[in-house]
């Protein structure tokens, strides 16, 4: 069954996701990201929309990340009315990515995204341990070259190894084994895909979120919303999850990243907690009963190029365990730069 399918059924007969189905689906399918275009790997969606997508009756939208974009449900209400400043960030992100480096790519250049996603394992997580009493942290860097004409050969770079970074407790090196023995869930070496889609004809999809959506989404910020919105269906804040998957590894050209922001920009989830010089953190609350607690899913982006240029997300460990207060779950960057050749 493939993994996508898998994740559908978490919960499918319940009117909400429990906790616990959300952070299997999050380590599932982070796990399955980083596998990108493995040839073992039948047709399927495979960047997930932040486990938010996760709504009632597990319904999932395809966003990746390693990556976690939108939040997990659960939403701290607010008062419905946009934060200015976070307003402001994401207009100025929108102006800058109309002029950024990727809106004027010459013949035979590539937009090169490198993409580090810095992962903790608990072993709360892994064996259902009340409290987690051994964790590490792994990291994996992947490399894509984005040509100037999309519809040339897009390469993934998968040579980069995964490295252990940090450990936790007594009993670590069984976690670490029990987890990375025999880890194959990236590819290796290099991998092309013609116009950005792994497989071929029916089979097709695309390796990056909404890639063969672009051309149908308005441009026009409170239109895109509201196709955004539609997609959504009745589920109430589907649309920032949506548009917060159409931005991984900012991969839209450039007038559509410019109209996401300031649709982003229009909805009242999101607040600025911290700004230094262009670069600015925006965050959005939500309850996890499993913690206990208010969480924060944070994003990092860059108003001098309007780019996304790290996804926090937080861990929601328990009282008690030997994972350091304020470890993040999952920390994901994005570089981009304008290259003259690919691998």
């Amino acid at each position: 069954m493939e993994l996508i399918e898998q994740v559908r059924e978490i919960g499918a007969d319940q009117a909400q996701v429990a906790d616990g189905s959300v952070r299997e689906a999050r380590m599932a399918l982070s796990r399955e990201v980083a596998r990108a275009a493995a040839p073992r790997r039948r047709a399927g969606r495979r960047r997930w929309i932040g486990v938010g997508g996760l709504i009632a009756g597990a319904a999932v939208a395809a966003i990746v990340a390693g990556a976690v974009l939108g939040p997990p449900p659960g939403l701290v209400p607010d008062d419905g009315v946009p934060s200015a400043a976070a307003a402001q960030v994401l207009n100025e992100a929108a102006a800058a990515a109309l002029h950024a480096s990727d809106a004027s790519l010459g013949p035979g250049q590539y937009l090169r995204i490198e993409d580090t996603r810095d992962y903790l394992v608990t072993d709360s997580a892994v064996r259902g341990e009340a409290v987690s009493g051994n964790a590490f942290r792994y990291v994996e860097t992947d490399i894509l070259y984005v040509p100037a004409d999309r519809s040339g050969e897009w390469v993934y770079d998968f040579r980069t190894p995964t490295e252990i970074t940090e450990t936790w407790g007594a009993d670590v090196d069984e976690l670490v084994d029990s987890v990375m023995v025999g880890y194959d869930y990236r590819d290796t070496g290099i991998v092309r895909m013609p116009g950005g889609m792994r497989g071929e004809g029916e089979s097709a999809y695309p390796l990056v979120p909404m890639l063969d959506r672009f051309d149908e989404m308005p441009r026009e910020p409170a239109q895109l919303l509201a196709w955004f919105r539609d997609e959504g269906g009745a589920h109430s804040g589907a649309e920032g999850f949506g548009i917060l998957n159409a931005l991984y590894l900012n991969m839209p050209p450039a007038d559509l990243r410019a109209a996401l922001f300031q649709a982003l920009a229009l909805l009242p989830d999101y607040e600025v907690t911290q700004r230094d010089g262009s670069s600015a953190t925006l965050s959005v609350s939500y309850e996890d009963s499993t913690a206990g607690a208010v969480l924060q899913q944070q994003f990092v982006i860059d108003t001098a190029n309007g780019m996304i240029t790290a996804m926090i997300a937080p861990s929601a460990e328990k009282p008690g365990s030997i994972v350091p207060e304020g470890e993040p779950g999952l920390v994901e960057t994005f570089t981009v730069s304008v290259v003259d050749s690919a691998p």
